[in-house]
């Protein structure tokens, strides 16, 4: 049996989810000193109740490390069997104001230059997040819980946990008109939640979805007259308008986006502007003016400090080069692009860089790199989850396919592209259709219209998940 100063913290521990470092257990559980906490761990571990394992610090950029504790699943449910249900309400409530702290104090820094070191953060005490969430769900408290669902829209995005992010945002979006908080910040909170909902749906594939939610954020905000976030919000339906094919609407919504944000010295939107109106210019064929829109963009996303803004606008550079012809200043810009992504470890701005450096060693005759840039970026977006990137990764990996002599296969993943699109009622705007009709003509001359049809159908028929792996495979056929 447990001393009975051990048995309180025992059970109390219970209520932390992967872990938890100690100041996290002092502020949790409360009453003891530092000293005397650490002394109970130690106590506890001697014992063998609880683990301690040395693990790299997240919140250092120098690698150090520092211990980490945990309970055991099994020894984790027995501790909390300790409590009463008035004691274990009263410590969620306690765990998850913490862990809503620490996403707000995050927050900020996400999109800036320290944002590797607070998405490590987050990453480490992600299950305690879930946890947090699940309980103001739990517990009818949606104002707070969409307080923290906002707070981690940016870690959600960034790091590919898309349909997290759809769950909880439209979870407690749901409950939260019920909400008791105060009629502005209750709007605010609602139009920022509605803006992140919006985007986790136009990248999960459901672009109408998220339409519609921009648009209810977009009415919140002209109430409120909230400049900044009406030349947020209209720029988020332009990307949408754009991505359904509508380039000369897309167009104008976001000149006007870029015309408020101006207006409101809101840069970072600015520079977003920019860089998509730098987009539709591409997809028209307009190269002189897309590289201007990306050139005046640059010093904003450096002056920002936004890391994925800059490496996003990098890429597109490198794109014009391509297009251009100039594969050697491509490449450079390419892989500029990739180096800032990958030191941030900002997982969703790794892919475009990879599949267009994946192009180049395709177009050069380098086929056994492409193939290993395809499956990076396969790899990737496996795990992130954003239906509009795997199509981007399955057009280059039946492009490659063709460029193999394997038509079959190039068929194959071509028709599960189409039929994401199909399903986003979106087109490619990297690829774009002409490149897509031109291997479709391809391969329907290499195999025939009866055989081309036969791939296609059956590259349709499979789920995502299913066609990646068969992508990474390399077989001919499923």
């Amino acid at each position: 049996l447990l001393p009975d100063d051990l048995r309180g913290s025992f059970a109390a521990l219970s209520v932390f989810r992967g872990g938890w470092f100690t100041e996290a257990a002092q502020q949790i559980i409360g009453g003891d000193a530092v000293p005397s906490l650490r002394d109970q761990l130690a106590r506890l571990q001697e014992h063998s109740l609880v683990i301690a394992d040395t693990v790299r610090d997240p919140a250092s950029d120098e690698g150090a490390t520092r211990v980490r504790f945990r309970l055991l699943d099994t020894l984790r449910e027995f501790a909390a069997d300790q409590m009463t249900r008035d004691e274990k309400h009263a410590l969620a409530e306690r765990h998850a104001a913490h862990y809503l702290q620490l996403a707000e104090n995050a927050a900020p820094h996400l999109t800036g230059h320290q944002q590797r070191r607070w998405m490590d953060v987050l990453e480490a005490e992600h299950n305690n997040l879930r946890a947090a969430l699940t309980h103001y769900d739990a517990s009818g408290n949606a104002a707070s819980g969409l307080r923290l669902a906002v707070a981690l829209r940016h870690f959600w995005n960034r790091r590919g946990y898309l349909r997290e992010a759809c769950e909880f945002l439209a979870l407690f979006l749901g409950h939260f008109s019920a909400s008791p908080a105060p009629e502005g910040d209750r709007m605010w909170q609602e139009a920022t939640g509605r803006n992140a909902l919006g985007r986790a749906l136009r990248a999960a594939g459901n672009i109408a979805a998220g339409h519609h939610e921009q648009e209810i954020a977009l009415e919140i905000w002209q109430r409120l007259r909230h400049n900044r976030g009406i030349a947020t919000t209209l720029l988020e339906i332009g990307i949408g308008t754009y991505l359904q094919g509508n380039a000369p609407e897309a167009t104008l919504l976001i000149e006007n986006s870029l015309k408020l944000a101006r207006e409101a010295n809101d840069l970072t939107t600015v520079a977003g502007a920019m860089m998509n109106l730098g987009n539709i210019a591409i997809s028209q064929h307009e190269l002189a003016l897309a590289r201007q829109y990306y050139q005046d963009c640059l010093p904003l996303a450096r002056s920002e400090d936004s890391a994925w803004l800059l490496a996003s606008t990098l890429n597109n550079l490198g794109e014009i080069s391509r297009l251009q012809g100039d594969l050697a200043a491509a490449t450079l810009f390419y892989e500029e692009a990739l180096r800032g992504a990958r030191v941030l470890d900002n997982r969703l701005s790794n892919v475009l860089p990879l599949l267009n450096l994946a192009e180049i060693a395709r177009l050069t005759g380098d086929l056994t790199r492409s193939e290993t840039l395809i499956h990076e970026s396969l790899t990737l977006v496996r795990n992130l989850g954003d239906v509009y990137m795997t199509a981007q990764c399955l057009f280059a990996a039946a492009a490659l396919a063709n460029a193999a002599q394997k038509p079959e296969r190039a068929a194959t993943i071509l028709g599960a592209v189409t039929a994401l699109q199909s399903a986003m009622a979106a087109w490619l705007d990297v690829s774009g259709p002409e490149d897509q009709q031109r291997l479709a003509d391809s391969l329907r001359a290499t195999l025939g219209d009866t055989r081309f049809q036969i791939a296609l159908a059956g590259g349709a028929a499979y789920p995502p998940d299913r066609i990646i792996t068969f992508a990474l495979s390399g077989e001919s056929t499923l």
